[in-house]
């Protein structure tokens, strides 16, 4: 069967069926048809073809007639012309009678990838002194000591205030009242401006001031507006840090000594440091593998990865409990912009998708039965206990989960090995 290349990893063919084919195919249609509807006075499967025929769409009739005839005919033109598609093959009626067909087969693109932007230079994971010493002043800070004093609040003082706040209106907002509330003043927990306002007060006394509300205010419709706090003052704490000496470090932190639990703070954030600068490194990476992928995506290919993430932004709103129209609002798009950043984020997937394949192919990376074992057991120790024999069974079938885990080993194998 004689099979035309077309642009965007596309393949089409055209079909012709006699009229003798189209009536035995339709027959055969009719009969598995007639084992799913249901006819009074007969058992299911036991009515007239006739019957059937007047009980069934033209159209479904149709749809399974040329389901029929092509049954055996794609796979044959699949294995004849060495076709890899990805999707199902899109069937076009030509003309019904006689019946032509159209197929259009869409392979996976054939991708170009620029390797020598790939490499991602290091930067130094060594954490700053600075830093230390900020982890060991909120461990002081934990075990800080505090007095009543009958002066004046300055800073690093506690103060223990009730407080409450009302809108332009003089309405009480919301969610925005407290007593016996502590804070450390000069600790910047509060919204901005709220600590300073505090300073110079005394116990028993009141003050009220004027702040704006975070852009982020649960109440929507007080974002970024005016709201003025009344408080009135409990008490006025001075705060003592204790020395950061062996003594200490053996009775709180459970350390052989002060230097000792800094060695293990600096150790602590060179870790954290490093996996950090992993990260940083490997997202660059994958920037890069999909801004030096040169493909040529077929529209198919593309509607198919929006639904995909469709599906995915309609969840995440609805876990949100927002309504779509509420959400592109919040977003400022419109529906054509939005379905225009869909199409762009489809397209950066897939080109990164083929860049990291054409890698996998250009490295020849492979995954030893050991390697992927490995990987079989990480993902079965994240799998809850009721599921665990199904992801079993799954994997040992070499279904779906079986190439998805191998796929992400090399995937993995491949990044490494760029990273190094």
């Amino acid at each position: 069967m004689n099979l035309e290349r077309l642009p965007k990893s596309r393949s089409q063919t055209k079909l012709a069926f006699t009229k003798e084919q189209v009536q035995a195919a339709e027959l055969q249609a009719l009969e598995r048809l007639r084992t799913k509807i249901e006819i009074k006075g007969f058992r299911v499967g036991h009515a007239p073809l006739e019957s059937v025929r007047e009980r069934v769409k033209p159209e479904h009739l149709l749809e399974e007639t040329i389901h029929t005839l092509l049954r055996d005919v794609i796979p044959s033109l699949i294995k004849e012309h060495d076709l890899r598609p990805v999707l199902p093959p899109r069937i076009e009626i030509q003309k019904r009678d006689p019946l032509e067909l159209s197929v259009t087969f869409i392979e996976k693109p054939t991708a170009t990838i620029k390797s020598s932007k790939l490499t991602i230079a290091k930067k130094g994971t060594a954490p700053k002194e600075t830093d230390v010493q900020k982890v060991i002043d909120s461990v002081l800070s934990e075990h800080r000591t505090a007095n009543i004093v009958e002066r004046a609040a300055k800073n690093d003082d506690q103060m223990t205030i009730d407080f409450h706040a009302t809108d332009n209106a003089g309405q009480e907002i919301t969610g925005l009242r407290a007593s016996e509330y502590k804070v450390l003043i000069g600790s910047s927990h509060l919204l901005p401006g709220f600590e300073d306002q505090l300073l110079g007060l005394k116990k028993g006394e009141k003050k009220s001031f004027t702040l704006t509300l975070p852009e982020k205010f649960q109440a929507e419709q007080l974002r970024g507006k005016p709201a003025t706090f009344h408080v009135t003052v409990k008490t006025v704490e001075e705060t003592h840090l204790p020395a950061f000496d062996d003594a200490f470090a053996k009775e709180k932190l459970q350390s052989t000594s002060a230097e000792a639990f800094k060695a293990t703070v600096r150790d602590s954030l060179q870790k954290q440091e490093e996996q950090f600068e992993r990260m940083r490194r490997e997202n660059e990476l994958l920037t890069a593998i999909r801004t030096s992928t040169t493909a040529e995506i077929a529209d198919e290919l593309l509607a198919e990865e929006m639904r995909s993430i469709v599906n995915e932004w309609t969840e995440r709103v609805k876990k949100e409990q927002i309504n779509p129209e509420d959400a592109l609002k919040k977003e400022g798009k419109t529906v054509q912009q939005k379905q225009e950043e869909w199409k762009k984020q489809a397209e950066d997937r897939w080109k990164l998708r083929l860049g990291i394949s054409a890698l996998i192919e250009e490295k020849k990376i492979t995954v030893s039965a050991e390697e992927l074992q490995t990987a079989f057991d990480d993902f079965l120790s994240r799998v809850p206990g009721a599921e665990k024999d199904h992801a079993k069974k799954e994997l040992e079938s070499h279904g779906t989960l079986y190439e998805e885990l191998r796929w992400r080993a090399m995937v993995e194998k491949t990044l490494e090995l760029l990273l190094q």
